[in-house]
């Protein structure tokens, strides 16, 4: 299996407009562990476009939270518009902070950037994760094929 290490880096503005670099643990803190992947079609839609002699979408890139609250995988449903998946079905979302809200249904694929890593989430659920500045929430559906070590003094 192959292993992806990361370490989550983040800057803040020194109050004269140059970028400082934070301890990885504090960027861990303020950002949650996030990761870089690409948002693409997964791998039976592309080979239906591809039969079909259609254009397949260059993938979205962004950045995921990894979400062990979460049982299910989000993406962003702007980011599923932008690159055209298509809506397969509608359901409920209830969060912490929303309570059975309608939500899109899409069959997706994410690849975590710089690794032969990819996982299928067949059914993530549309979200408006913009304001978060991430195009995924990656689930304990995905994570339950994975394994996760989380190394908080490391960041």
């Amino acid at each position: 299996m192959p292993i992806y290490h990361i370490q989550v880096n983040g800057d803040v503005d020194d109050g004269n407009g140059n970028k400082k670099r934070i301890d990885p643990r504090i960027a861990l803190r303020d950002r949650g562990p996030v990761i870089r992947v690409k948002l693409e079609f997964p791998a039976n839609i592309t080979q239906q476009l591809a039969q079909d002699g259609k254009p397949i979408p260059k993938p979205i890139s962004g950045f995921a939270l990894i979400d062990t609250g979460a049982s299910s995988t989000s993406i962003d449903d702007s980011a599923a518009t932008k690159l055209g998946l298509p809506i397969i079905d509608k359901g409920k979302l209830t969060s912490a902070t929303h309570n059975a809200i309608d939500v899109n249904i899409y069959p997706s694929l994410i690849s975590f950037t710089g690794t032969p890593i990819k996982v299928n989430a067949p059914r993530a659920i549309g979200a408006n994760l913009s304001s978060q500045k991430i195009i995924a929430l990656i689930g304990r559906d995905i994570f339950k094929d994975l394994t996760l070590f989380y190394n908080g003094p490391a960041g």
